[in-house]
């Protein structure tokens, strides 16, 4: 968005956290490309398409992700960034990837292949990219919620109509009011973009005007009002221990004095860990939510670590299979005036039940 203002931007669409979404943006092609005849067939339209696409781009911004070793450093064969922005390394794809130590590894890749003009753009409050800069031999931006960022941004006050913080950087600081986030982590992205958009000398008035019009991907923690006057909150896109974290921590503020309920399905993808961090998840939850619905194979993990702190803390469990099922659970309880999070690995299905609800219209 914030260099859209000024510029012509070539980017990745939605989700393409994978080996095809680099080639694809810089191809301006179709991702359901996967195999040689179909790409043989394709290629005349996506010459055209390419060379047109050049004519017409200033910047390029591309979603370079892996679930496999080595699949970044690959992708960073067809091109040298310019910026490279890294937002977080955390328990993801650790089935795949094997440990924190490798997903920054794997990450790190994209900060190492910049040139000494280059900049990189780290989010300061996570520790393993901060130390990133120490890879990068040119200047470097970093982001967060600490006063020693580059950019950073007050704890956010949230309500149901979105959210307010300040945003910080040399220049001064501007009060701002988004009102299509109600999630505190949606502010890494606003500040990362704020970031680029310093190195680009875009103004700093004119990014501010631009930010607030952000809105997350359908099903990245936006809300609305459903049956019984229920406060929804989809967050059912994907999810990691981390991004649990966040979304926890913000329906928390969101929730208010509603009776609180969870929908939390499986997080995929974490190995042989798997139940652990399901139980931590299921400790936090305790902390939040007033009832508990666990969805999938990893639900009895949940409700271990929800049904695990001091008496009288914990709420009431339910442990099902499907997003099916858990929809027939919430038919039976929701009251009027509930607040309710859905929240699991984009396999979990349960976007499905937050289409249920309402979330699709």
């Amino acid at each position: 968005m914030v260099l859209e203002q000024r510029h012509k931007v070539r980017k990745t669409f939605g989700n393409a956290n994978d080996r095809t979404g680099v080639p694809a943006t810089i191809l301006s092609a179709d991702r359901t490309i996967y195999n040689f005849s179909s790409l043989v067939l394709a290629l005349p339209s996506i010459a055209s398409r390419f060379l047109r696409g050049l004519e017409d781009c200033d910047h390029l911004v591309l979603e370079v992700g892996a679930r496999n070793p080595g699949q970044i450093p690959k992708q960073l064969e067809a091109f040298t960034p310019d910026i490279a922005v890294v937002t977080s390394v955390g328990p993801a794809h650790l089935s795949t990837l094997g440990s924190i130590e490798g997903i920054a590894e794997e990450k790190g890749a994209i900060v190492s292949k910049l040139s000494p003009a280059g900049f990189a753009v780290l989010c300061a409050d996570n520790p393993i990219v901060a130390q990133m800069a120490a890879r990068h031999r040119g200047r470097s931006y970093t982001y967060g919620f600490s006063a020693g960022s580059t950019v950073w941004a007050t704890e956010p006050v949230f309500d149901i109509n979105g959210l307010t913080t300040t945003i910080h950087d040399e220049t001064g600081s501007r009060e701002l009011t988004f009102p299509n986030l109600s999630n505190r982590y949606h502010l890494y992205a606003v500040m990362a973009a704020w970031c680029v958009g310093l190195i680009n000398n875009i103004p700093p008035s004119e990014m501010a005007k631009t930010v607030t019009r952000y809105s997350p991907v359908k099903g990245r923690g936006s809300s609305f009002i459903g049956a019984r006057q229920s406060l929804i909150v989809d967050d059912a896109y994907n999810a990691n221990p981390l991004s649990m974290e966040a979304s926890l921590a913000a329906f928390d503020s969101l929730a208010g004095e509603r009776r609180r309920l969870l929908v939390l399905g499986d997080m995929l993808e974490l190995g042989p860990e798997a139940p652990l961090w399901h139980e931590l998840t299921g400790k936090r939850a305790a902390e939040v939510g007033n009832i508990l619905i666990a969805v999938g194979q990893h639900a009895r993990h949940y409700a271990n670590g929800f049904n695990s702190l001091p008496e009288g803390r914990s709420g009431k469990i339910f442990q099902c299979n499907s997003a099916n099922e858990a929809m027939k659970i919430i038919d039976s309880i929701l009251e009027d005036g509930d607040a309710v999070l859905i929240k699991g690995s984009h396999g979990s299905n349960l976007y499905r039940l937050a289409r249920s609800m309402g979330s699709g219209h």
